[in-house]
């Protein structure tokens, strides 16, 4: 009888454990991966232009900053030179 209840637990923990996973077909799978890579690349675009409006704003804003440093120098200079 204890080789029995042995038995049962044996089959019950390592037969449940041993499931199958769910196979796809390689046309499936292809397909998922198209899809991610077009979802990959569509972000990629997102973000590129992004980093493009970003790079244009900071540009013009070192610019600026630039200019406005030049008329204060200018100004300091104009009046500790005389």
């Amino acid at each position: 009888m204890v080789h029995f209840l042995e038995i049962c637990l044996f089959l019950s923990v390592f037969g449940f454990t041993r499931t199958r996973e769910p196979q796809c077909s390689n046309f499936d799978f292809q397909e998922k991966l198209l899809e991610k890579a077009v979802r990959s690349e569509i972000k990629m675009e997102t973000i590129e232009a992004s980093l493009e409006k970003l790079s244009k704003k900071s540009e013009r804003e070192y610019q600026l900053m630039r200019g406005k440093f030049k008329i204060i120098f200018l100004f300091f200079s104009y009046i500790f030179i005389q």
